[in-house]
């Protein structure tokens, strides 16, 4: 398998990319919403599990934070969530999905907390890079899934070799997914330590 990985990088490459995937990107996106909804229609049965989660993150912020310091701090965390998700594709994406749906439960249960407007302020501004990033880490599971099930399927039937060859683009599908995400988060980190705290005290 001869990986030419430049390729990612060009238009063409990408716009391949979001139409071979595009069913998975509707699944992922589908599975956010639809957690987020479920977690403001329980917000009272999960209301102290998802607490002890919040209350955990706020506790592991930096003290008296800059923008810098803050900005890489959620980097950090966000990149090593995602990364976790795409790797849970080693497991057939279970443990991804699940990831997923806890998301989408704290991001409903944090709108039962605010104002419409303040959830608006406080998640739209960076989520609109934040969200997508989780979206597409677990594409990202979905994609290393098929991958492992496409080359342990030819195990068995002694073409592994051959397989080998013939998955250069779930390759270079998993390292643009991933590309794509760090990209997402450095964005989204910024926005959220130096614009988010702002725009909240300007509707608070």
């Amino acid at each position: 398998m001869a990986l030419n990985i430049l390729e990612i990088f060009s238009k063409g490459y990408l716009k391949e990319y979001l139409s071979r995937n595009k069913n998975l990107i509707l699944i992922s996106f589908i599975i956010l919403i639809a957690s987020a909804f479920l977690g403001v229609v329980f917000c009272d049965i999960i209301q102290q599990y998802v607490t002890e989660i919040l209350k955990e993150i706020f506790l592991s912020m930096p003290e008296n934070p800059t923008v810098y310091n803050e900005a890489i701090f959620l980097f950090q965390n966000n990149i090593r969530a995602n990364i976790i998700i795409m790797i849970g594709g080693l497991l057939f994406s279970i443990f991804s999905v699940l990831a997923i749906i806890m998301n989408g439960l704290i991001i409903g249960f944090t709108y039962t907390l605010v104002t419409p407007i303040q959830f608006i302020v406080g998640i739209l501004p960076h989520g609109i890079f934040e969200l997508p990033a989780t979206i597409l880490s677990l594409v990202g599971a979905f994609i290393i899934t098929k991958l492992e099930i496409n080359l342990l399927n030819a195990l068995f039937k002694k073409r592994l070799k051959e397989e080998i060859n013939k998955s250069d683009k779930l390759v270079k599908d998993i390292v643009l997914t991933f590309i794509i995400i760090l990209v997402l988060l450095i964005i989204a980190a910024i926005i959220e330590a130096g614009v988010t705290p702002v725009l909240l005290s300007m509707v608070s």
